[in-house]
């Protein structure tokens, strides 16, 4: 167990960055777990808040796109429908 945490607290961003691109490329990862020790780790100065923070968002921010797809929130559907092509079969996934 020690082993496993010296790894996380050596690697924490970069752990923390992984998993949450994978997640966002559609693997069912239980998240819960991994924020719970990054965030115990933080807080017990372990483990820079910044760098933690700066990989879930540098992760959560990456495109998830196949080639010549748009990315268009389910609020923004209606603002842009027009730019979804009438002539061409659709294909709609989660990022």
């Amino acid at each position: 167990m020690n082993d496993l945490f010296g790894f996380v607290v050596r690697h924490g961003p970069a752990v923390l960055f992984g998993w949450v691109l994978v997640d966002q490329a559609g693997v069912p990862l239980p998240a819960v777990p991994l924020l719970l020790v990054i965030g115990a780790l933080a807080g017990a100065g372990r483990l820079s808040l910044f760098w933690a923070i700066g990989a879930t968002v540098g992760a959560e921010e990456l495109p998830f796109a196949i080639p010549g797809a748009l990315r268009i929130s389910p609020d923004d559907l209606e603002r842009r429908h027009d730019e979804i092509p009438r002539d061409a079969e659709i294909v709609l996934y989660c990022t």
